[in-house]
């Protein structure tokens, strides 16, 4: 997330903004993905996961000093 909002004020301040009002933070749902490996004794064990994106979104904003 941080790399995100580092991302939004460097392209803020190359337009002249000196700030950034955050209007959605949240998370883009990805894939997720698992397995079932069986034993011998007929049990197994599940390997799992997935991947999502956090995203941000907002609006450069310039303020007098």
């Amino acid at each position: 997330m941080n790399y995100a909002v580092d991302e939004l004020k460097k392209r803020a301040a190359s337009i002249g903004a000196n700030g950034v009002l955050l209007t959605v933070v949240g998370e883009k749902g990805g894939t997720s993905y698992g397995t079932f490996i069986p034993n011998a004794s007929g049990g197994g064990f599940f390997v799992g996961g997935g991947d999502a994106a956090q995203t941000v979104s907002g609006e450069a904003i310039y303020v007098p000093r």
